[in-house]
């Protein structure tokens, strides 16, 4: 199955997690870039504004097309118990062109409904999905990654 791996990350607990897929699979990556600094603490207010506010950010055109991919599988942070407004960007931009979809989130706490709104967007059911604490991730603990992949 050719498969892409679609994320974006402010803190790199995305990228952690996209990377051991990316590993695991031998699969495709595509990291979103955006055109804001969302580092530091100014960028965390911001990123948890923008998230509880569904609002799309402004993103840097990404190299990869979808269609191309049987599956496309999203991760995205946390913002503001939604997810981050890069992803979103990525998500209405290219919401015609995914075949089958997976997703990932990482978080400090919650991951509210950040499943139900990349389906909502895409028009399509995630065939699977798993969400990751930024402690599972600091240390390690990606045991949930197996069940994801079966």
């Amino acid at each position: 199955m050719k498969i892409l791996i679609v994320y974006y990350s402010r803190s790199g607990h995305c990228r952690k997690v996209a990377e051991v897929l990316h590993e695991k699979l031998g699969c495709d990556l595509e990291e979103i870039k955006t055109k804001k600094n969302y580092q530091g603490a100014v960028g965390w207010i911001l990123a948890g504004k923008e998230g509880s506010q569904k609002v799309s950010a402004e993103i840097m055109a990404t190299e990869k097309n979808p269609k191309e991919y049987e599956m496309v599988i999203f991760g995205t942070p946390i913002w503001g118990w939604n997810i981050s407004s890069p992803l979103r960007s990525y998500l209405e931009k290219n919401k015609n062109e995914f075949n089958k979809i997976s997703a990932f989130c990482t978080m400090g706490g919650q991951f509210g409904k950040c499943f139900d709104e990349i389906e909502l967007i895409c028009k399509k059911n995630l065939e699977t999905k798993v969400a990751f604490t930024d402690k599972e991730i600091a240390q390690g603990k990606l045991d949930a990654l197996d069940n994801f992949l079966k």
